[in-house]
């Protein structure tokens, strides 16, 4: 599935250490675009859906 925001948000590139923690602090500061990630594992990134960290994602960078 590719990922790419729609409209105007953020691409978080791996949903490890690093992209899980911006997503999540994004989150708790109150950012109110859209936050997609890409991760080569499609657990971690329904993972991160579930928990509210990203709005959606994929296993795939779209080229747009």
């Amino acid at each position: 599935m590719p990922c790419a925001p729609a409209e105007r948000g953020i691409l978080i590139v791996g949903l490890g250490l690093i992209g899980g923690s911006l997503a999540a602090a994004l989150k708790a500061s109150g950012y109110r675009g859209r936050i997609v990630a890409c991760d080569r594992d499609a657990d971690e990134v329904a993972r991160g859906i579930d928990m509210g960290l990203i709005d959606d994602g994929g296993t795939q960078l779209d080229p747009w």
